[in-house]
């Protein structure tokens, strides 16, 4: 996928401050973890989609995010298409690694999701798209007043 080239300054600018703001807020867990839990928030949007608007999203989307969320989107993960956050957080908690768990309790999965559903929503709000279901991001702002980021 083929991007005009004054678009690649920009967009790697925004995929380095994604991945940077992800690794400050998320500094207690290393980066293979981070990414595994951008891929569970990220399978579950694009399984949510249509084809034609995946392609479209991705063709817009900084190089490495477009990676993972193609890759998501035509994977066999077992990770299905949500509508609330409390799937979310259950999806991010079954993920083993090849230590055990990926997260070791739901409070904490919840934390890590609601911070990747915030730098991604920047991201898709800067190339003007809304990808995350109505019901999840009403119960994203609901948590974020409540002060659970």
């Amino acid at each position: 996928m083929t991007q005009p080239t004054e678009f690649y300054p920009q967009q790697e600018d925004q995929e380095l401050l994604f991945f940077r703001s992800l690794k400050n807020e998320m500094h207690l867990l290393t980066t293979r973890k981070i990414l595994r839990i951008v891929r569970v928030v990220l399978t579950s949007v694009a399984k949510s989609l249509p084809t034609t608007q995946v392609s479209e999203i991705a063709k817009k989307l900084p190089s490495t995010l477009q990676m993972i969320f193609v890759g998501c989107w035509k994977s066999n993960d077992p990770y299905k298409s949500v509508v609330h956050l409390d799937e979310l957080v259950e999806d991010v908690c079954k993920v083993k690694t090849d230590k055990g768990v990926l997260v070791t309790n739901e409070v904490d999965a919840l934390k890590y999701v609601l911070i990747v559903i915030k730098n991604l929503k920047i991201v898709f709000d800067k190339i003007g798209i809304s990808v995350f279901p109505y019901s999840m991001i009403n119960e994203y702002q609901q948590a974020v007043q409540e002060g659970a980021v």
